[in-house]
């Protein structure tokens, strides 16, 4: 089942499902201009997701609205161009995961860069 078919509360288990899954994984921010920015990795603990080498935790709550916001974008435009669209705390480090869960593209589909 293709995440576009799936009701929100499906959406969002599976989300948490494999973000667990992901935990440890090297991601890297994007930088304006560049592929790649900063290394970093995540942990889930309680509901929440830690940012190593960070101080920076983000909630539930502004996962499954950044989730949510980046969906949206995607639906609606073909792609979500920068971070800075999903509008919300710790965008930075959330797109890249996005990205790669598939859940947007950073150019829209069939265009290629």
């Amino acid at each position: 089942m293709d995440i576009a078919d799936m009701s929100d509360g499906e959406a969002e288990a599976y989300l948490w499902e494999t973000l667990e899954y992901l935990q440890g994984c090297v991601f890297h921010t994007i930088e304006r201009g560049k592929k790649e920015g900063l290394r970093f990795r995540y942990m889930i603990k309680g509901g929440e997701l830690y940012v190593d080498g960070n101080e920076q935790k983000i909630t539930r709550a502004t996962v499954d609205q950044a989730f949510a916001n980046t969906c949206k974008l995607q639906a609606e435009a073909g792609c979500v161009s920068s971070p800075t669209s999903i509008g919300t705390r710790g965008a930075d480090y959330l797109y890249p995961i996005f990205l790669r869960l598939g859940a947007c593209t950073r150019e829209p589909e069939g265009r290629v860069s």
